[in-house]
């Protein structure tokens, strides 16, 4: 703005499109068309922000904007700075936010126990996305909040096959290792999953 009262302002671009959540619900034929790419290009930005030190803390499907083969990861409302060690205080849950803050179909364990994260979080998070996109559904449901927390915190991460007859069994492998109840067991980095994915494909 020009005069004395000149005010900072950042200009975006415009993504005029649905996000991933309403394409699944209202053009389900185009997301199953485009999903081995929507899936890679999710990733990347993933892969991006955690190369940037930071953690998204928010991935679901209804904060990807899809637009064909497009893809633009939303809302960093939540994201957090990764930090460089949750060092030994974590062992005895020092250093853990009193605020829980997510959304519970997709919340890995450590992030609902209130937990320092780490990027790992977010490969939790973005495995129960792709079982939503392959499936129709996410992998948990329960009839209440909390028993929908305790299913992520303690039920193993169930198979994709008896929901969608097109996954191989290497891709589900793949994904019930992101859905690992420790960040251990899980792909070290997303860059890690997209190379064991591209094989795949």
């Amino acid at each position: 703005f020009n005069g004395k009262h000149e005010l900072p302002f950042v200009a975006m671009e415009l993504f005029n499109a649905r996000n991933l959540k309403q394409e699944m619900r209202e053009n389900a034929d185009s997301v199953a068309f485009h999903a081995p790419e929507l899936i890679r290009k999710g990733a990347q930005g993933l892969e991006h922000l955690h190369g940037k030190g930071w953690i998204h803390c928010d991935v679901k499907p209804d904060n990807f904007l899809v637009r064909g083969n497009d893809v633009r990861l939303i809302d960093f409302s939540i994201a957090e700075k990764a930090k460089r060690s949750a060092g030994i205080g974590a062992l005895f849950g020092f250093g853990r936010s009193s605020t829980v803050r997510g959304t519970r179909s997709y919340m890995s364990p450590e992030q609902i126990r209130g937990q320092n994260l780490t990027p790992s979080a977010d490969i939790y998070s973005f495995g129960c996305m792709i079982f939503e996109v392959f499936a129709g559904r996410p992998p948990f449901a329960a009839s209440s909040p909390n028993e929908l927390l305790n299913r992520h915190l303690k039920s193993p991460a169930p198979s994709i096959l008896p929901y969608a007859s097109r996954v191989s069994p290497e891709l589900n492998d793949l994904l019930m290792r992101m859905m690992a109840k420790t960040p251990a067991q899980r792909r070290e980095s997303m860059k890690a999953f997209l190379s064991e994915y591209e094989r795949l494909q």
